[in-house]
C-alpha cells in the first residue's frame, strides 16, 4: 500500500477529534519546552523578598556606625590619649604646715609662742626623660588609631563575605523556584499526555518525583537564605531587620593585579603594619626614657620656719643619688621589648607579602574558572538542554533524559554563581591583606 508523508485522518467524526487533540497537546509541549518559550509562573511565595532591599555600599554604612566591635578601638584610642595627657602633667608639690606650743626650757627666759613650720616641695622631673614619655605616648596613640582602622577593614570585610553570601543565597533561591516552575509545567503537560495514553504512567511517576525533590531543594535554598540574612544583619547590630533583601552584583573578572605592587601598597598603608611601626617607635621612646631615669628626679624645697627664739627662711635641692641601682634592669627590659617589636613588625611585612601571593593565586584560579563557565560551559549546557527537549517531541529521548539535561543546565548556573561568589570573597580576603579597596591597575 502505498503511503504519503502526511497524516492522514481517520473519516470518524470522534477519530478525527482525537487526532486534533493530540496535535494540540504535542504543540503546547513544544512551545513549553522550547528555549524561547513565554517566561516562567510567577515563583512560590518563599522565593519573593519583603521588606527593603540593600546595596552593599549602604549596609557597610550600616556595620561602621552600629557595630561594637569599633567600640574596643575607639576605647583604646581615649586610653591612649588619657596616656598622653599623663604624660604631658606636671608633677603635683607637696605642702606640709606644723604648728604647736614652743616654750624655752631656760627658766631665765621663760619664754613661750606657738611654733610654725610650712614647707613646699616641687619634683623637677628630667626635660631628656619628660620628652622621650611624652613622644612615647603620641606613639601609642598614632598607634591606637591605627588599630580603629585596622578594625574598620575587619569590619568591611566582613560585611563584604556575608553580603555575598546571602547574594548567592538569593542566586540559589531563585535558580530553585524558576526550575520547580518548569517542572510543575512539565508536569501538567506530561500528566494530560499519560491521561491520553501517549505516555506511560512511569512518566508521571517520574516528574511527581523530580518535583519533590526540587521542593526540597528551594527548602534547603530558603534556610540557607535566612541563615545568611541573619549573619548579615548580626554585623549591623540589627539595624537591618528581620525581613530585607540584597542588590548587586559580584565582581567583574577582568580586574588586572600586579602583586609587587600590591605588596608595596600593603607595606605602605595597611593599617596593621602601620600600628606595629608606631609600636616600635613607642617602644624606641620609652627605651630613651629609661636611659634619661638614670638622672633621677630633683626636688626643689621651700620652707618657712619659726620658733622659740628663731625665725628662719630656708631653700634646699634634693638629689638621689644613683649608686646601687642605675636602673640597668630597666633599660635591658625596655631594649628588649623594642627587639620584639622590630622583629614582630619584620615578620608581619614578610607574611603579608607571601598571603598576597597566595590569595592573589586564588583570584586568578577562580577567574579562569570563570571565564571557562562563560566560554564554554554555559552554552554546552544550555544546548544539551535545547537538544534533549527537541528529541523528546520527537520520541528519540525519555523524559528522565530530559529532565538530567535540565538538572544538569539548573547545575551549571549554580556552579557559574558559585564561582562568582568564589571570586568575591577572594577579592574581599586580599583587601584584607592589602589594607585598601582594589580598583582596576593595582
Amino acid at each position: 500500500m502505498k503511503t504519503s508523508g502526511y497524516v492522514r485522518f481517520p473519516q470518524k467524526p470522534e477519530g478525527a477529534l482525537r487526532w486534533i487533540l493530540l496535535i494540540t497537546l504535542i504543540l503546547g509541549l513544544t512551545l513549553s519546552m522550547s528555549p524561547h518559550a513565554p517566561a516562567a509562573p510567577q515563583p512560590p511565595p518563599q522565593a519573593s523578598q519583603e521588606g527593603p532591599e540593600y546595596q552593599l555600599a549602604d549596609i557597610i554604612t550600616m556595620a561602621l556606625e552600629r557595630n561594637p566591635r569599633l567600640s574596643v578601638g575607639e576605647g583604646l584610642i581615649a586610653e591612649k590619649t588619657g596616656r598622653l595627657r599623663s604624660s604631658q602633667a606636671y608633677p603635683n608639690p607637696t605642702f606640709s604646715f606644723q604648728s604647736g606650743r614652743g616654750s624655752v626650757r631656760d627658766p631665765s627666759v621663760g619664754m613661750a609662742i606657738t611654733e610654725r613650720y610650712v614647707m613646699l616641695r616641687q619634683p623637677l622631673e628630667w626635660p631628656g626623660m619628660r620628652a622621650a614619655d611624652q613622644q612615647a605616648a603620641r606613639e601609642g596613640v598614632t598607634g591606637a588609631e591605627a588599630s580603629l582602622e585596622t578594625a574598620k577593614l575587619d569590619l568591611i570585610v566582613d560585611v563584604k563575605k556575608a553580603f555575598y553570601d546571602l547574594l548567592l543565597a538569593q542566586r540559589r533561591l531563585t535558580l530553585s523556584s524558576e526550575n520547580l516552575a518548569t517542572i510543575e509545567q512539565w508536569g501538567q503537560a506530561i500528566e494530560t499526555r499519560v491521561q491520553a495514553g501517549d505516555l506511560p504512567a512511569i512518566e508521571a511517576v517520574n516528574i511527581a518525583l523530580e518535583r519533590q525533590k526540587e521542593e526540597a531543594a528551594r527548602t534547603q535554598a530558603e534556610g540557607d537564605r535566612l541563615a545568611a540574612q541573619t549573619a548579615l544583619d548580626a554585623l549591623t547590630a540589627g539595624a537591618l531587620g528581620q525581613a530585607f533583601s540584597v542588590r548587586g552584583e559580584f565582581p567583574s573578572p577582568s580586574l588586572t593585579l600586579d602583586a609587587q605592587h600590591l605588596v608595596n601598597e600593603a607595606k605602605r598603608r595597611h593599617p596593621r603594619l602601620i600600628r606595629l611601626r608606631h609600636l616600635v617607635e613607642e617602644g624606641r621612646h620609652l627605651k630613651i626614657r629609661e636611659e634619661q631615669a638614670r638622672i633621677p628626679t630633683m626636688t626643689l624645697e621651700g620652707a618657712y620656719q619659726r620658733d622659740a627664739g628663731r625665725e628662719a627662711v630656708v631653700g634646699s635641692l634634693s638629689l638621689p643619688l644613683p649608686l646601687w641601682d642605675q636602673r640597668q634592669g630597666e633599660i635591658a627590659q625596655a631594649a628588649g621589648s623594642l627587639r620584639q617589636r622590630e622583629a614582630l613588625l619584620l615578620g608581619s611585612e614578610q607574611e603579608v607579602a607571601k598571603a598576597i601571593n597566595q590569595q592573589l593565586q586564588q583570584v586568578k584560579t577562580a577567574i579562569a574558572h570563570i571565564k571557562a563557565y562563560e566560554d564554554g560551559f554555559l552554552r554546552q549546557a544550555r544546548e544539551a538542554r535545547r537538544l534533549a527537549e527537541v528529541s523528546f517531541k520527537y520520541g528519540e529521548v525519555s523524559l528522565l533524559e530530559v529532565l538530567d539535561a535540565h538538572r544538569q543546565y539548573r547545575q551549571a548556573l549554580m556552579n557559574y554563581a558559585q564561582t562568582r561568589y568564589e571570586l568575591a570573597v577572594a577579592l574581599a580576603k586580599l583587601e584584607r591583606l592589602v589594607g585598601q579597596e582594589l580598583s582596576e591597575g593595582s
